[in-house]
Parts: C-alpha cells; structure tokens; sequence
C-alpha cells in the first residue's frame, strides 16, 4: 500500500485498521458477543493474508464489510428522508458505482489473461485483451 498510495495513505490505512480492531475489542467488553471477536480476529487474518499475497479489488470489499461490521455497531443511527428525485439520483449513482466496480472487476482478470498471453509471446493477442481491458 505505500508503494502505490504512500507514507501518507499507509499512515491513514494503519490507523483505520487499528481503530476498527480497538473498536471491536472495546464492542465485544460490552457486550460480549462474540460477533465481534471473530470480525477482530478476520480483520487481523485478512492484514496477515495481505501482506504475503496481491491485493485484488474483491479483497478490499471483504476488508470493508469487516471493517463497517466492526466500526458501525457503535454508532448511532438515524434516519434520511429523500425526496423521489433524490432517490432517483442515488439509484442512478448506485448503478454508475456498481457499473464501474464491475468494470474494474472484469479489466483485472483480462490484464491478467493479457499478462500470460505476454509470456508466451503472443503479442496480438496481449495488445488485443489489453486494449480491450483499458476501454
């Protein structure tokens, strides 16, 4: 993560898993359900699995499901009242995001087929996938 985002985005990313593990920690005294003990302890197998594996995309909504489990439990809720266009503009937004999650999703698994094709030197097909995957 500091090769790509930096000291600073490696700082920011230390201590939001540090919260959310303190936060479980401090969740599980209260209440002692032990929903937040196993959520702690994936949060410290996904940091272990991360740091001897790639990271791709689908691992980083597991970490975030973690963490929203671990961190909005002590929150308070409340509650937002749209009107229908606005409901309409985040039903709109909300497929924009999923459009481009699976965007992302399918242009990782075709630069990696791009990537075997380099090395077994089929240069057409790498330019054709690889062109296609950056569209």
């Amino acid at each position: 993560l500091a090769v790509t985002g930096g000291l600073p985005w490696l700082l920011v990313f230390i201590v939001l898993i540090s919260w959310s593990f303190i936060q479980g920690l401090i969740l599980y005294i209260k209440s002692k359900d032990l929903l937040f003990v196993a959520l702690a302890v994936s949060l410290i197998a996904w940091v272990i699995s991360a740091g001897f594996n790639p990271v791709p995309i689908p691992q980083y909504i597991v970490l975030l499901i973690i963490l929203i489990g671990l961190i909005l439990p002590g929150t308070s809720t409340a509650e937002i009242k749209l009107t229908t266009a606005q409901k309409g503009g985040a039903v709109i937004l909300g497929g924009f995001l999923l459009y481009c999650g699976l965007a992302l999703l399918v242009s990782e698994h075709m630069l990696g087929i791009a990537r075997n094709s380099y090395n077994y030197e089929d240069y057409q097909k790498v330019y054709r996938i690889s062109r296609l995957a950056y569209a």
